[in-house]
């Protein structure tokens, strides 16, 4: 998995959506429109004026990102994010899920 997409420490939510979005190569209106979202309220967000976000416009943003939403939660709560996100598992589990069994 690549971890381009996991928030950088003491990195603000408009910082790291407006990195994501770069890196996608997807401008500010593609991101609004992908995500559901009014472009002036997306420019708000990457300018930082809007911090808190609803769990539609949350929802809407991963989805367009291809980002856990509890990754915009943690930024937006101002929590950490000890690991990368992988679909719910943990890394442990996440090896012993991937291990197949053969029968012959």
């Amino acid at each position: 998995m690549d971890t381009f997409n996991t928030p950088l420490p003491q990195e603000t939510v408009g910082n790291y959506i407006k990195r994501l979005r770069v890196e996608l190569k997807m401008s500010q209106n593609q991101l609004a429109n992908a995500s559901g979202i009014h472009l002036h309220s997306l420019g708000k967000i990457e300018r930082g004026i809007t911090t808190r976000l609803s769990h539609k416009t949350r929802r809407g943003l991963a989805r367009a990102l291809s980002i856990p939403s509890e990754y915009l939660e943690a930024i937006c709560n101002g929590s950490k994010i000890l690991q990368p996100f992988t679909r719910g598992l943990p890394r442990n589990k996440l090896s012993q899920k991937n291990k197949k069994t053969s029968f012959i």
